[in-house]
């Protein structure tokens, strides 16, 4: 807490995979299977993160996003590879910890998990909005960007996203 009194600022984003390797959803095995209102190694990750985290974000406003899944349902429709689990990819953020499940949660129904994983895209993205927000660091100012990725660990872009 003195970071946070002393002015350290982090702005936390969330990316989660949606990508078939992660198996069906209504899967038991799968990474997002929700089965009896329980939660999955994604929710799981999202809390015990953000929990940690979530006091050195000001406004407690997340942008989260998905990659590697259809948000389209047309079966021609390749993978999206950065899209806002809320909608908007102008404005992705979801209010507190619990925003942040709630998007995820509704995400599950509506994206349909497709492929490849491909990091560079959500790397991109959130580097220029970094960029944009970015103020003079100063030890009365300093920000800090921080991307949680949730993926089941494959990566299909290695030399684009490094």
């Amino acid at each position: 807490m003195d970071y946070v009194f002393g002015g350290c600022e982090l702005k936390l984003h969330v990316a989660i995979d949606y990508t078939m390797s992660n198996g069906p959803p209504n899967d038991p095995n799968s990474l997002h299977f929700l089965g009896n209102n329980q939660g999955n190694g994604y929710t799981q990750a999202i809390q015990s993160v953000m929990n940690i985290l979530k006091d050195y974000d000001h406004d407690q406003m997340y942008p989260v996003y998905g990659f590697g899944g259809r948000i389209n349902t047309s079966p021609h429709e390749n993978g999206s590879h950065c899209f806002a689990l809320n909608g908007d990819i102008f404005h992705p953020e979801c209010n507190g910890v619990q925003g942040v499940l709630n998007a995820y949660y509704n995400s599950i129904n509506q994206v349909n998990l497709s492929g490849p994983t491909h990091f560079n895209k959500i790397l991109e993205y959130v580097n220029g909005s970094a960029r944009y927000s970015e103020m003079e660091m100063s030890q009365a100012n300093q920000k800090y960007t921080v991307l949680l990725i949730l993926t089941d660990g494959i990566i299909n872009d290695l030399q684009e996203s490094i």
